[in-house]
């Protein structure tokens, strides 16, 4: 019997670097395929003996991966017909998660094969780019084409396979880069101990991942000063050689956002304003980049008079916001009145945004001393502290600086002049929310503190240019900013201006007093 002939045609033509949106997988053509009027009985297959698939010694090279020949019962294959292959690739031995490409071309021989580098770009493109080890399932299907272009499989579809194989798979490594399965930060404390902090990681592969993320303290000395903080990387294998003393097996400082194995400590200096450091650690550039935490402390009023002037819970204390005008300087300036006795002004204290929305009044800041102490323009703050106030009925502007790096926190009550203008309305006014400079955003005016405004949980749903302005008029008043600093902080003050205000996309918190012109810009959760 006469045997015919053929060798596998190739669909596959991505190299081994080509795994980017130019690849494309071969599909099969019809999810219901016909059947070939070529019988799977009027085909021999003849697996070759394959237990192993080295690409690492194979791919420089590119010789065709034969898995077994092909022939033909002669006066069997339909006229204008050529018979073809594709190979399923599978992790799974139940091939639930296979991956189909197209093989070698069969026009000059029955051998079925796969090139190195086609095999390569499938694996990394469907399962992974870790090039460890691992267990890999291929099967072959045949099917003809007649007239070029009409396909049908040899066989019954999705049952007809030939030479099923299990080989011990060792992909060529294209990033070149050992990557470990977890990393540590390690801290340098006051006692120059080291402390580690585990990096996290998503759940993809790590060298489909090769991103790895931490957040590690700033270091403070025992009166809550900072210092500079020392760190280095860790790979996990490496982690006890490192706290046994062998620093070489870390990675410090490179060239700008590299890392060098064995290279000096990472350093994030005193001076930076960090409270934490946020590091974003990619392994397969060899670089990390370290963002540091400024921390923004927000601070509201409380006052509890039974009087004129009560704002006690969360809903209500949040209206009142102190106005930030220097790092750690906050103000808030207003009419403050007696209480409804008329024997003394009312009492007032502090506290800090967490403990605001958290409700806790035993964090509230008052001034240190007794109760029954006299009340004074200045003093020092203590938690849980007495009542504070002015000493007369009027308006005042109280500041507080809370230095939180420097534990020092003092109050200072100076009279402000009373205001000559008042505005019927105060509002935003911008490119918000699809407007243009054609529609106002009203704030409300807080009704225990006159000329303080708020608009609380506004959402931007894009970028947007802003101003405050006061009565939907731009020859009344009108309030924006310097340029001086991004708006890219969670909360901020800018300087008063004419400039526009850019602000991201986002929920805000919009306050503004409009005797003074402070103003601050508080992102929230939606």
């Amino acid at each position: 019997m006469k045997r015919f002939s053929f060798y596998i045609m190739v669909l596959l033509t991505t190299i081994l670097t080509a795994c980017d949106e130019d690849y494309s997988a071969s599909i099969p053509p019809q999810s219901n395929p016909q059947e070939s009027a070529l019988q799977s009985g009027d085909i021999t297959f003849n697996t070759n003996e394959l237990s192993s698939i080295n690409l690492a010694q194979l791919i420089s090279s590119d010789t065709p991966i034969e898995l077994g020949t092909v022939s033909i019962t002669e006066g069997v294959m339909p006229s204008n017909t050529i018979i073809k292959a594709r190979v399923d690739i599978a992790k799974a031995s139940d091939f639930s998660d296979a991956y189909t490409l197209d093989a070698e071309s069969m026009a000059a021989s029955n051998i079925v094969s796969l090139l190195p580098s086609n095999l390569q770009a499938a694996y990394y493109n469907k399962f992974t780019h870790n090039p460890n080890q691992t267990k890999l399932y291929l099967r072959i299907h045949l099917y003809t084409v007649t007239n070029e272009t009409s396909e049908a499989v040899v066989g019954t579809p999705g049952s007809n396979y030939y030479g099923n194989y299990c080989v011990t798979f060792t992909p060529a490594n294209e990033q070149g880069t050992y990557i470990s399965t977890g990393y540590y930060a390690v801290v340098k404390g006051l006692d120059s101990k080291w402390t580690e902090t585990k990096f996290s990681h998503s759940e993809d592969d790590i060298y489909d991942d090769p991103v790895f993320t931490v957040t590690i303290d700033a270091i403070k000395n025992d009166v809550d000063v900072r210092q500079d903080t020392e760190f280095m990387i860790v790979a996990e294998e490496d982690l006890a050689k490192f706290l046994a003393g062998d620093m070489s097996v870390a990675f410090g400082q490179g060239e700008g956002e590299g890392m060098l194995k064995g290279g000096p400590a990472f350093v994030g200096p005193a001076n930076d304003g960090a409270v934490r450091y946020e590091l974003t650690m990619n392994m397969e550039k060899q670089s990390v980049v370290i963002e540091p935490v400024i921390q923004f402390y927000c601070y509201y009023l409380y006052t509890n008079t039974g009087g004129n002037m009560k704002v006690e819970a969360p809903e209500t204390s949040r209206n009142y916001m102190f106005y930030k005008t220097a790092p750690t300087t906050f103000t808030y300036t207003t009419f403050w009145p007696n209480n409804n006795g008329g024997k003394s002004v009312y009492n007032a204290k502090v506290w800090e945004r967490e403990a605001m929305l958290a409700n806790a009044t035993t964090k509230t800041w008052g001034f240190e001393g007794k109760a029954t102490g006299a009340r004074k323009e200045s003093g020092t703050f203590a938690q849980p502290g007495q009542w504070l106030g002015p000493l007369t009925e009027g308006w005042f502007t109280l500041t507080i600086e809370m230095d939180e790096e420097k534990n020092i926190r003092t109050y200072q009550w100076t009279a402000a002049e009373a205001p000559t203008v008042e505005y019927t309305n105060i509002s935003l006014i911008g490119t918000i929310n699809g407007t243009n400079w054609d529609s106002d955003f009203d704030l409300t005016q807080c009704a225990k503190a006159p000329h303080n405004w708020c608009l609380l949980g506004f959402e931007l749903s894009g970028d947007a240019k802003l101003k405050f302005r006061a009565n939907h008029n731009w020859d009344t008043k009108d309030w924006g900013g310097d340029g001086s600093q991004p708006i890219s902080q969670t909360v901020y003050t800018l300087s008063n201006g004419s400039s526009d205000i850019t602000v991201p996309a986002g929920t805000y918190d919009f306050y503004l007093n409009d005797i003074t012109g402070n103003w601050t810009i508080l992102k929230v959760a939606k």
